[in-house]
């Protein structure tokens, strides 16, 4: 688990592809250590796969994913991703969404677009 939270860590894209399958591990702690690297790395596969985790059946990973996708928003802020960070919000943003998802989302969506109006 170790070099997987390394490699989140370091925002390490390249692994993003093979994170992702760990994520699907049976065992639990392995794969939220790899939902949250994916939250870290922020690329277009991580947060493709962590959408296709966040819409599964299991739920303990939809919400660990949830939270990588919050993850992944901020990421994207700080690296000025403005676009893909506000469609990555948009979408914890929804009613069916837990509050404690819904909410902190809401929120940073609110923050960017108060920042491109200005």
């Amino acid at each position: 688990m170790s070099v997987i939270n390394l490699l989140g860590d370091r925002r390490d894209a390249e692994s993003a592809s093979r994170i992702a399958e760990i994520a699907l591990s049976q065992d639990a702690a392995t794969a939220d250590a790899a939902i949250a690297s994916l939250g870290k790395i922020a690329d277009s596969h991580a947060i493709q796969a962590l959408r296709r985790l966040h819409s599964g059946r299991d739920a303990t990973r939809r919400a660990a994913a949830a939270h990588a996708l919050l993850q992944c928003g901020q990421e994207l802020a700080a690296r000025v991703r403005t676009a893909a960070a506000v469609d990555v919000y948009k979408r914890l943003t929804v009613a069916t969404e837990i509050p404690h998802i819904r909410r902190p989302a809401a929120l940073a969506l609110e923050r960017l677009n108060a920042r491109s109006r200005t």
